[in-house]
């Protein structure tokens, strides 16, 4: 049996549980009439305790999260289930029934098995074979967990025709490569993970702000997309270099079905539409939702609905809705006012020193993504976002993109669902998972934070 990917031990679990019901049960710590932000700081810390060490199942935190902010009355009910009524959980809707239907038809199949068994069977070609699917997937594909769950039984049945055995060099850079692929590079597309879908809808509750699917493209993709994707391959391609101990036959696909070439359309239309959003002004959220829609049409649905009821990840719905229900009680309380003014006081940011500014906020929501893992940091950190924002002089809509840098930067495994979800598949042990973990986030320090602000910069996005 494989090691289990690394978590909090329960003993941390179980005193920040009881902390959260010490601090829920004695309101007077706080200055009177502030109860409110006292039983706030409860449902927050016990949440976030749940979802970064996974002691119960995520949807099960979220619901218990909806039910304890209700009873303690932390928040209005309007706030507190406003991630159902935000664009963020729509786009994700839309995005797990367009990979249902990718998955079911078997044209993800057909495009992993094109980009990774035939490019080759060196090692370096096997890691672009990985990166360039992963890629491609996440422009086509918004669901991380999706993306990691359609590609590794691909990449895992490949390591096995190419005779790498389970706890092999080659086998574990292939697994990691695959969860990694999941997070790293698609936060440079703006639907294709859920830490951005939770700050975007999170901004659009708190501030009115909507984010347009080109824009980010043009201001993320360069550096956190194609840099961190080259620096992915660099990484395991050194750390697990190890070519395959025997030749892959591959059998010739056969021609694509009609479920397949219908779907391909679908895909290139919405993908057309989210290019151009700019222009045509329909939501990304919209047209993610109106493309899983059309999965579901009758006569022939490319989502049955048997398989509908039997397989969506609801889950994973209740989860996203959580997690910007979290951001909507930390501003409707109070308490995210409270913990920015604290943070302010101690953050060097000021308008006269604007890398010292970004700098601070990148390393302050890398830290936060350790304590809170990275789907669970933008609902912290939007909250504090106008206040950093007038501190820093810079524009509010950059200092939320700034977020992205810092939650893209992965210290340890278990912040990232997709990749512990790649170990446990992939029989990955936790050391050389939290190495491979490590040594890219060197190079995000290095490589990606920089670049990303001389490329802010040069497009005058930055002061």
């Amino acid at each position: 049996m494989p090691a289990s990917p690394l978590k909090p031990v329960s003993v941390f679990t179980a005193l920040a549980l009881l902390g959260s019901v010490f601090v829920a049960l004695w309101p007077h710590a706080f200055p009177a009439g502030a109860a409110t932000e006292w039983h706030a700081a409860a449902v927050v810390l016990g949440g976030l305790t749940l979802w970064a060490t996974g002691a119960i199942p995520e949807a099960a935190t979220a619901i218990l999260f909806f039910a304890a902010a209700i009873l303690l009355k932390v928040a209005p009910a309007e706030e507190i289930f406003s991630g159902f009524t935000s664009k963020a959980f729509w786009l994700v809707f839309g995005g797990l029934l367009m990979g249902m239907a990718v998955k079911r038809s078997g044209l993800g199949e057909r495009m992993a098995h094109a980009l990774v068994g035939r490019v080759g069977t060196s090692w370096l070609a096997l890691c672009w074979g990985i990166a360039g699917i992963g890629m491609l997937l996440a422009f086509i594909m918004p669901s991380s967990m999706g993306r990691v769950m359609l590609m590794l039984p691909v990449v895992m049945g490949l390591a096995d025709r190419l005779g790498y055995a389970p706890d092999s060099r080659g086998r574990t850079g292939m697994a990691l490569m695959t969860g990694m692929m999941g997070l790293g590079p698609a936060v440079g597309i703006l639907p294709a993970v859920v830490p951005n879908n939770v700050m975007t809808g999170a901004a659009e509750r708190l501030y009115g702000l909507s984010f347009d699917y080109f824009s980010w493209l043009i201001a993320a993709f360069p550096t956190l997309g194609i840099l961190k994707c080259l620096l992915i391959v660099g990484v395991t391609w050194k750390m697990f270099a190890e070519d395959p101990p025997r030749q892959a036959q591959e059998a010739a696909p056969g021609p694509m079905s009609a479920e397949e070439k219908r779907l391909s359309l679908l895909l290139a239309v919405t993908l057309l539409l989210w290019l151009t959003d700019r222009w045509h002004g329909i939501s990304p959220a919209w047209i993610s939702l109106a493309g899983g829609a059309a999965c579901l049409l009758p006569p022939r649905p490319l989502v049955p609905m048997a398989a509908f009821n039997e397989k969506m990840s609801h889950g994973s719905l209740y989860y996203i809705a959580g997690l910007m229900g979290l951001g909507a009680v930390l501003a409707s309380s109070g308490l995210g006012n409270r913990l920015g003014d604290s943070l302010l006081t101690i953050m060097p940011l000021s308008a006269d020193h604007p890398v010292l500014s970004w700098l601070s906020q990148v390393l302050l929501t890398t830290a936060v993504a350790v304590g809170a893992t990275v789907p669970g940091t933008p609902a912290i950190m939007t909250p504090m976002a106008q206040a950093m924002a007038e501190a820093s002089g810079t524009t509010l809509t950059m200092t939320l993109m700034t977020q992205a840098v810092g939650y893209s930067s992965i210290v340890l495994p278990y912040q990232v669902p997709p990749l512990i979800l790649a170990m446990q598949l992939g029989g990955v042990r936790i050391q050389p998972a939290a190495r491979y973990t490590l040594a890219l986030l060197i190079l995000t320090v290095v490589l990606v934070w920089p670049l990303t602000y001389a490329w802010w910069k040069l497009m005058g996005l930055l002061p």
